[in-house]
């Protein structure tokens, strides 16, 4: 054995790599839902924050000045805001549903459920506290 490896040892080695490099890219997955999912929380927020703002006085100072803004009046306005808000929170979640059923998330899914039958107890709840880069997509916990 003087500087030989044992031909099984290489073969479990590679084994233990490829199953280490899985998990890190599905924690990479799982992270990425986190985020997204954490980031709609703000989604009707920010759809209704267009309807609660302080509009323009609806007297004008001077004719002129009417017939510019008579095409923008300030419902034209807030419903422009307001559509362009609800645009946005419907791109975010149609975002999020296709992460939620891309074939990658099912497969990461599907592992967890399957270690968490293998092996019930031992299953440490997560806590953002523990892990300070949580958020941060390019830092690795």
């Amino acid at each position: 054995m003087n500087g030989q490896q044992v031909p099984g040892n290489a073969g479990a080695s590679a084994d233990v790599s490829a199953e280490e490099a899985r998990l890190r890219e599905a924690m990479r997955q799982l992270k990425l839902l986190h985020v997204k999912s954490r980031l709609l929380r703000g989604t009707i927020p920010k759809m209704l924050d267009p309807l609660v703002q302080k509009q323009p006085s609806r007297e004008l100072p001077s004719p002129r000045v009417r017939k510019v803004a008579s095409n923008n009046s300030p419902a034209d306005v807030m419903y422009a805001a307001f559509m362009r808000a609800v645009n946005e929170a419907q791109g975010n979640v149609k975002e999020f549903t296709e992460l939620m059923r891309d074939e990658k998330s099912k497969e990461v899914f599907a592992m967890a459920e399957k270690s968490s039958n293998e092996n019930p107890f031992g299953i440490k709840a997560w806590r953002h506290q523990d892990h300070p880069n949580w958020f941060n997509l390019d830092k690795d916990d």
